[in-house]
């Protein structure tokens, strides 16, 4: 079912577009790599030259561009360093998120953890603090997103003690410290296998995945499966 636009005036057509695609998509993760590629890889180069900047101007075109720069990189430089390149645009187009009013307050919370998963991969302590207590309040919120916020603890942790993701040091050509390798083998990897395991949990009775609150009922998609930072 095409994704619903209660704001649809003065939204580009190509914007929505990119909307429709990815909220059509069940359970997003390495599987729907090919498809992605496919359907937004060309969004993506546009998007990363800031050839579609001018979607800003509408809050649903501002969500799309903030797919295209950080959702969509992760499906096509899987476990390549590509992968998170456009990261500091994400944030950037994230940043009106976290202001008092908020361009996406009453949206349904399946697109604002969207908004807000740019600040979840920043490697910048201050934004892992500020997107914490958000991406908790998310789970709170809907069930179906009950993950989050210890996904969000275990990122916190690892940026206060780091300040980097150290698992982005192999594909940037690094080699690991002993500290590093020792906290990926002991903390990182197990404890996000564990949660990304919900993600992979079948839908519940009768093959339902989580719905909107806003009708008409469209699949609310939870965070990929990999990779996440």
């Amino acid at each position: 079912m095409p994704h619903q636009e209660p704001e649809a005036q003065g939204l580009p057509r190509l914007a929505r577009t990119v909307l429709d695609f990815w909220f059509s998509l069940e359970r997003p993760g390495e599987k729907d790599d090919a498809l992605i590629r496919a359907a937004l890889g060309g969004f993506y180069e546009q998007a990363a030259m800031g050839a579609l900047d001018d979607w800003v101007a509408h809050p649903r075109g501002r969500l799309a561009l903030i797919l295209l720069v950080d959702q969509v990189p992760r499906h096509l430089y899987r476990k390549d360093a590509r992968a998170f390149a456009t990261d500091p645009k994400g944030q950037h187009l994230a940043a009106p998120f976290f202001e008092p009013q908020s361009p996406w307050v009453g949206w349904p919370p399946h697109e604002r953890i969207y908004a807000a998963l740019p600040w979840l991969h920043a490697e910048h302590l201050e934004r892992q603090q500020r997107v914490n207590p958000v991406m908790k309040a998310l789970a709170l919120e809907a069930p179906t997103l009950n993950f989050a916020g210890r996904m969000s603890d275990l990122y916190l942790e690892t940026i206060t003690r780091f300040g980097y993701f150290p698992h982005r040091h192999t594909l940037r050509g690094h080699a690991l410290t002993p500290e590093e390798a020792q906290f990926l083998t002991q903390r990182w990897h197990p404890r996000r296998n564990g949660l990304l395991a919900e993600l992979r949990t079948p839908p519940g009775p009768e093959g339902q995945h989580p719905r909107s609150a806003s009708p008409p009922p469209r699949p609310q998609p939870p965070l990929h499966s990999e990779p996440q930072a």
